[in-house]
């Protein structure tokens, strides 16, 4: 008798402990949502002024320069090499306007070691730009 009744309260313990998991499981879902828009620092490569956009993740690169209009504004990336802010040589695609490369490399020292430039980040503390490449 015992034993069964060890084996009930044991089995209770499960049944409470996976209840707790999947509330915390289907909690952590709601708040752990994937954001609808997104801010990035980026520059014009028509006019060369900085931007900070803020778009719709439906929304690609380019986007459109508040100070000339043209879409060429393009997100800064950052070397972790050489320590400079540069847009990649962009890639040309049919129908449609040029896109950065699938692996982006810094326009300098060739390295993949690149990310998206955040300048709250204490380790992307740039030493300058790299030239701007030309729209193709």
């Amino acid at each position: 008798m015992a034993r069964s009744l060890r084996q009930r309260i044991l089995l209770g313990v499960a049944v409470a402990g996976l209840a707790v998991a999947a509330y915390l499981f289907a909690r952590a879902g709601r708040e752990g949502r994937i954001p609808d828009r997104y801010t990035i620092e980026g520059v014009c490569l028509k006019c060369e002024q900085e931007a900070r956009i803020t778009f719709d993740a439906t929304n690609p690169q380019p986007f459109e320069c508040a100070d000339c209009g043209e879409r060429s504004v393009y997100e800064w990336m950052y070397c972790f090499e050489c320590k400079h802010r540069f847009v990649p040589k962009l890639v040309k695609r049919p129908d449609q306007p040029p896109q950065f490369p699938m692996i982006p490399v810094c326009s300098d020292c060739g390295t993949q070691r690149v990310g998206a430039y955040l300048p709250i980040d204490p380790e992307q503390e740039p030493i300058g730009d790299h030239p701007l490449p030309e729209m193709p």
